[in-house]
């Protein structure tokens, strides 16, 4: 059964962020700007994996891991992040 949802871009984008911020406190007072990677941000690849589970979590998406490694930076997350969520 699919339900129709219609999840603005704005929410997914608030959820990564608060995501982030959860995980490293050193980014609370962070400008985030478009183009922005985790790796970037100076997280490695296990807080990167660990932003993942809890932004899947927060957004109650259920998608393998790999569907989001197509995601450069953090727009392109949120934009497949979004798609995702409207897509089911």
């Amino acid at each position: 059964m699919n339900i129709a949802v219609n999840v603005e871009r704005s929410r997914v984008q608030a959820v990564v962020l608060d995501c982030i911020r959860q995980l490293v406190p050193t980014l609370q007072d962070h400008t985030f700007k478009q183009g922005d990677s985790l790796a970037a941000l100076g997280m490695n690849s296990m807080e990167r994996v660990e932003i993942i589970v809890d932004i899947l979590a927060a957004l109650s998406l259920r998608i393998p891991m790999t569907d989001t490694m197509s995601a450069t930076n953090l727009d392109e997350l949120i934009d497949l992040l979004h798609d995702r969520l409207n897509r089911r």
